[in-house]
């Protein structure tokens, strides 16, 4: 109100009327303290007005527009939209009186959703017309920080001179803006309308100039490991089209992603990475694209997708100078040198290690050599899901060889004695597969990372259980798991818990079966967890196990159902399930048949067994 109003309204009370009087404003805020101690005096009761419910919204507009009823279509629609918001209620009715359309069900959302908008556009565009040219440039940029922002954030994108201060208190006051109920010293829009109309408003170049400030501003707080100021500098750079500065953040991003294990968010950061390199001619050196593909490698692989984890591995090591041998000649010619190699390094013993943590860390992030090691020990597991066992031994002995050829210890180095031990232990070549696992521990211990642990109890376990020592094996697999779990990695999870299944089930009854309960318990999570990572070779096993120990179990009908699924998953194009499991699932297939009296159905199925056996050995 002007100064008039105010007298006459102080000179009105004075005279004591008979009536309640009314003031309504936006906030006491804007009353000045003067006149708001006057009210004081007088003993004025203050009513703080919120937005109506959903029911109250309801009943605004059915009596707005003389209606009974209203379909919840449209009832919904004008909570979401208005958000309890009287004014805003009161234009989409005379919306709705004006277009004609039907207050009944049956009107399709998109009619609703095309014009309700536009009813609010022009009330809220009047408002923000009517501030003052500061106000509008602080509102310009808090849209473009988004729907919550901070004080200290707008003064340091704001230009000099620009009382964000004030400004701020005048948009509270309009009720542009509001505090944040959940950190009261932050501002955050009114209504998502509000934010909406203004960022639209923006100029194409307004929007990425203000982008770009904002992208600065967070750069020189984020760090490598900052799970949220690393997004919002990607975002933010995304909005002000800096092609360059996307392909950075897009590969930090990814990286942080894989620590977390959301590998399928990596993957879509990793190949956008890649395209936007490719379309906007932005020239890496090979170090740079090599870390982009083997960081990818790794991602397609902890989601369980191996073809396009081996792809990418080799692009990465191409690119480093270290590609893998093409053909059957070459990888045994490769094979050779590494086993030389290594048997000299085992006659001469190992090189003397710095056993300094800290500067372990900070040089291997950056070593090429570093990656090709961890490159190469997923692409063993690749080649043994695939069956290529030269290839398999060629890429274990080449991992090793490259981490001991470091200069300081680094976990590949520890996982890669494991899975050395393992293979060896299968080959069997015992005296040395405890060699390498008691070097694996040992190196393992220089660390204080669950990671690499986790690896050394998989590969032990597995040694444990080719060699018959039960309850050791279980031990190894169960602390591998609790780790996996410590550390979100799903990925070893599965693999530990599928190991632990094959020696805890009721087909073997090893001294590692703790009873049906426990062992269905497992099966039950092994299935869960692989769904939800949607990796299916854990899937098709967690199913290959249940239908495994149900046969044995005798029950028939759970078995039946088992075998389906499998037979389902095997189908699958993408299926990663291991050869040697295809062969036993199709073996119960067969079995299944025959004791059915399908002689046919069985010999499919055995003669689908024997094709997976030339393929896994062929020789």
């Amino acid at each position: 109100m002007d100064e008039g109003s105010w007298r006459l309204l102080f000179d009105l009370i004075g005279l004591k009327p008979n009536a309640l009087v009314v003031i309504s404003c936006r906030s006491l805020q804007g009353i000045q303290t003067a006149r708001r101690s006057k009210l004081e005096e007088i003993g004025f009761q203050n009513i703080p007005l919120k937005g109506l419910t959903k029911a109250d919204t309801v009943d605004f507009v059915q009596k707005r527009l003389d209606q009974h009823s209203l379909s919840d279509q449209l009832a919904r629609i004008i909570v979401e939209t208005t958000e309890g918001n009287p004014l805003f209620i009161d234009e989409i009715c005379s919306l709705l009186k004006q277009s004609n359309l039907s207050l009944k069900n049956g009107v399709a959302r998109e009619d609703y959703e095309s014009k309700i908008p536009k009813a609010l556009e022009t009330t809220i565009r009047s408002r923000i017309d009517n501030l003052s040219m500061d106000d509008q440039l602080v509102l310009k940029i808090a849209s473009v920080i988004g729907t919550t922002l901070q004080v200290d954030m707008l003064q340091a994108v704001a230009p000099e001179g620009l009382d964000v201060t004030k400004s701020t208190d005048r948009l509270l006051s309009q009720q542009l803006l509001k505090s944040n109920p959940v950190h009261s010293e932050d501002l955050m829009f009114r209504h998502q309308i509000i934010r909406d109309l203004v960022y639209d408003g923006l100029l194409s170049g307004q929007k990425r100039e203000i982008h770009a400030a904002l992208a600065q501003l967070f750069e020189a707080v984020a760090r490598g490991s900052d799970a949220v100021r690393l997004p919002q500098v990607l975002y933010h750079w995304r909005c002000a089209k800096n092609p360059k500065k996307v392909v950075e953040y897009l590969d930090q991003v990814a990286a942080l992603r894989l620590r977390q294990f959301d590998n399928r968010t990596a993957i879509k950061l990793l190949n956008e990475s890649l395209s936007l390199t490719r379309a906007q001619g932005i020239e890496l050196d090979d170090h740079k694209k090599a870390s982009c593909h083997l960081a990818l490698g790794e991602a397609y692989v902890g989601n369980g997708l191996m073809a396009g984890g081996e792809k990418s591995y080799e692009e990465g090591l191409r690119l480093l100078g270290l590609a893998l041998p093409k053909t059957t000649r070459d990888v045994y010619f490769s094979l050779a040198r590494e086993l030389l190699k290594q048997c000299w390094t085992r006659l001469t013993g190992p090189p003397t290690r710095a056993a300094s943590l800290s500067s372990m860390q900070s040089q291997r992030s950056s070593n090429a050599f570093y990656m090709a090691a961890q490159a190469y020990e997923d692409l063993t597991r690749i080649y043994y899901l695939g069956g290529k066992k030269p290839r398999l031994v060629h890429a274990v002995l080449k991992a090793t060889n490259l981490a001991e050829s470091l200069k300081e210890c680094t976990p590949a180095l520890a996982m890669n004695y494991a899975t050395l031990g393992a293979i060896c232990g299968v080959i069997p070549l015992r005296r040395q597969a405890e060699h390498y696992l008691q070097r694996a521990a040992e190196t393992a211990k220089l660390y204080d990372e669950p990671s690499v642990s986790t690896m050394v109890d998989l590969t032990s376990g597995l040694y444990r259980t080719s060699v018959g020592d039960w309850k050791q094996a279980n031990a190894n697999f169960v602390a591998g798991m609790k780790n996996a779990r410590a550390i979100g990695d799903k990925r070893r999870w599965c693999e530990l818990a599928i190991c632990l299944e094959t020696i805890a089930g009721p087909w073997l009854l090893t001294p590692a079966f703790l009873g049906v309960e426990s062992w269905e318990k497992l099966v039950d999570e092994i299935e869960s967890v692989g769904r939800d990572r949607e990796d299916s070779h854990a899937v098709a096993c967690a199913v290959l196990a249940s239908l495994r120990g149900n046969r044995v179990l005798g029950r028939t009908s759970l078995s039946e159902d088992r075998a389906e699924a499998f037979k389902e998953l095997l189908s699958r194009e993408n299926c990663e399930l291991e050869l040697i499991h295809k062969v036993e699932g199709c073996a119960h297939l067969a079995g299944r048949a025959f004791e059915k009296g399908n002689r046919s159905n069985g010999n499919a199925w055995l003669q689908k067994c024997s094709d997976l056996l030339s393929e896994l050995n062929p020789g």
